[in-house]
């Protein structure tokens, strides 16, 4: 029977992404939500390997298990012993640790500056509440408005359903 060793097993779940990716075809299209890749409901952790897939109420960490998964969900009954054989084999093609990709301090620094100008956008085109709005009208029949801070006032921007607050103080130059 083969086996993964625990070192190899731990490898394995570093490849998760590239191994879901592979195994549902490079070549179906996915989306990227937060720190999770997405294949309809099928999601894998673009930082810790975790897989779930909502519409079927499974997951885990296991590449053993995403394989059989995977497999299953093509229409192929595949044993554990199956599932590890491939994974030998994958792990033999691949050197080193997979690339989970976790966030880095550049993709921070360019989200955060991302936000900023975004904020910095909907300050701009914001347009002063008007006191019978329905924003300031439920917010005041909840006790939510007073008091505001000087810097901090409520603007609405056209198209929103949401009321949104921003503080001029709190944006920095990115």
């Amino acid at each position: 029977m083969t086996q993964l060793d625990a070192g190899e097993y731990e490898r394995a779940i570093s490849w998760n992404l590239t191994i879901a990716a592979e195994l549902i075809g490079k070549d179906t299209p996915y989306r990227d939500e937060g720190k999770e890749r997405c294949w309809g409901s099928f999601h894998v952790c673009r930082q810790t390997g975790l897989w779930h897939d909502w519409a079927a109420s499974d997951g885990g960490v296991s590449s053993i298990a995403l394989i059989r998964f995977l497999k299953k969900r093509a229409r192929e009954e595949w044993s554990a012993e199956d599932a590890i054989k491939w994974s030998v084999k994958f792990l033999a093609e691949h050197e080193g640790l997979g690339r989970l990709e976790a966030e880095d301090e550049d993709w921070t620094a360019t989200r955060q500056a991302a936000t900023a100008e975004l904020a910095r956008h909907y300050i701009e085109v914001a347009e002063p509440w008007l006191e019978d709005s329905v924003e300031v009208v439920y917010l005041t029949g909840r006790a939510l408005l007073v008091p505001i801070p000087r810097r901090c006032a409520g603007y609405r921007t056209q198209g929103l359903a949401n009321p949104l607050f921003l503080c001029r103080s709190s944006l920095t130059a990115a």
